[in-house]
């Protein structure tokens, strides 16, 4: 298995052959794919384009959006960054579904929008918000974000552990999940996807009413070293999820996972994560199913 720091450099070399290639034809960095029936703006320099391009980007949690986001839902994708899980979800809910996706960062939301924009039946089930999600709509976060991977030789200014480019967020409106209930009024929310980077907390505790009201299900990853860096108790994120209800479910093989920082620790790799799914009692099965 490798490592965060072993995937970055195969992927820089991956980035370095192809763009080689096709700069022998005349051809920049930039193109258009399509993937899984989706059409893409990608851009070979960066580590998410890079990876939706090779078919290679986050394929355990493609195929559990698959079985678990159905005809109808509607689905909230929060830290949707360039918008792969939002496109594919506004593919399983259909017409008559709702994505909302949430982004922060500057960048990552000027991809998301041009990727929304180059597929206009997906893109009329989305509602596309640059969000900062928190515990209140006053409280602190860190800024900039993290949103750009860059596959360069230089690693000046970026994330020591895996290697990120923080980005601004300068035109983010600080909200609540809670009140992003406002902006589906009369919808039950039935799947979220959480990728915030050792933020988790903050955000659930501001949907409170949201998980106690609809019990969505919601898939998340597992890294208490995003937790440690920021200064976060990672079992905060386990006793909020316990108090909704909610069980945890390993995507690797189904099992549950007890919510206790020790236990999570020991199935969690030095420095990484375990990609999850949180089902509350009135959802839990297999999530094989």
């Amino acid at each position: 298995m490798f490592t965060t720091h072993q995937k970055i450099i195969i992927a820089q070399y991956l980035s370095l052959g192809l763009r080689s290639t096709r700069g022998l034809f005349g051809l920049g960095p930039e193109l258009r794919a399509r993937r899984d029936d989706i059409l893409w703006q990608l851009d070979l320099r960066e580590g998410i384009d890079l990876a939706i391009f090779l078919k290679r980007y986050e394929r355990q949690e493609l195929n559990t959006v698959r079985r678990l986001v159905r005809s109808g839902f509607t689905a909230i994708d929060i830290g949707a960054n360039v918008g792969f899980h939002t496109l594919l979800m506004a593919q399983q809910v259909g017409p008559q579904g709702r994505v909302i996706a949430i982004e922060p960062t500057d960048f990552a939301s000027a991809k998301l929008k041009q990727n929304l924009a180059l597929n206009p039946e997906l893109q009329s089930r989305v509602t596309q918000y640059q969000f900062l999600l928190a515990a209140s709509p006053t409280s602190s976060l860190p800024q900039p974000t993290h949103s750009s991977w860059p596959l360069t030789a230089t690693r000046d200014g970026l994330h020591p552990g895996h290697w990120g480019r923080p980005m601004s967020t300068d035109n983010a409106r600080q909200e609540t999940l809670d009140n992003v209930l406002q902006l589906v009024p009369g919808r039950q929310i039935d799947f979220i996807k959480l990728d915030v980077d050792g933020n988790e907390v903050g955000v659930l505790q501001g949907g409170r009413q949201l998980l106690s009201q609809y019990q969505p299900t919601i898939m998340l990853e597992f890294a208490p070293h995003l937790f440690d860096e920021r200064s976060n108790k990672f079992q905060d994120l386990l006793d909020v999820l316990a108090d909704a209800g909610y069980e945890v479910h390993s995507l690797d093989d189904d099992s549950v996972l007890p919510l206790n920082d020790a236990a999570v620790r020991k199935v969690c790799r030095d420095g990484g994560g375990i990609n999850v799914v949180a089902l509350a009692a009135p959802h839990r099965t297999s999530i094989r199913k």
